[in-house]
């Protein structure tokens, strides 16, 4: 009994970990002007802000500058094709150098108004929540075991003895 109600606790607090370190664990999203005050050369960053003006392909890349209505930050991106328009609010993440953006990743801030979010990374919410479940799982089917066994160990120690115990009674 000790051991099912501490293999409940730990899957409760491991699923609570996980929700937690999940949300915290994201990151704050910069304003241009916090990148551009601030000491973020050669760092992975999110930038939040409002495109402006026309997006434009230069070669493979697609490129569009993100401002707070204070900076402007130009971002350079290369990955799945996004559709972009002015004055949309954006999160982007990348590396910034030298002034730039070199963004990985491109998230809108209303996709059912400007189309499907193209590029978000899945892995931050599905990996967490495919180990919560697969954990929980796994101790939920320890706890069936270890119950069977115990009602085996139970009945054979029963059968040894003439007396009832009183979880017969």
């Amino acid at each position: 009994m000790k051991v099912k109600v501490l293999i409940v606790a730990l899957t409760i607090l491991f699923i609570i970990y996980l929700t937690l370190s999940t949300f915290t664990s994201s990151q704050r999203y910069l304003s241009p002007s916090e990148v551009v005050m601030g000491n973020y050369e050669g760092r992975y960053i999110a930038v939040m802000g409002e495109v402006a003006g026309t997006p434009r392909f230069e070669g493979l890349s697609l490129v569009f500058t993100v401002t707070d209505n204070q900076t402007r930050i130009i971002v350079r991106y290369q990955g799945p094709q996004v559709s972009l328009k002015e004055g949309v609010e954006v999160v982007v993440e990348g590396i910034y150098r030298e002034g730039e953006l070199l963004a990985s990743k491109i998230l809108t801030k209303c996709p059912s108004r400007y189309g499907s979010l193209s590029h978000i990374d899945m892995n931050t919410i599905a990996i967490p929540l495919a180990i919560s479940i697969s954990v929980s799982a796994a101790l939920i089917i320890a706890i069936i075991i270890l119950e069977r066994k115990g009602e085996r160990q139970h009945i054979e120690a029963t059968r040894n003895t003439s007396h009832l115990c009183r979880r017969c009674v």
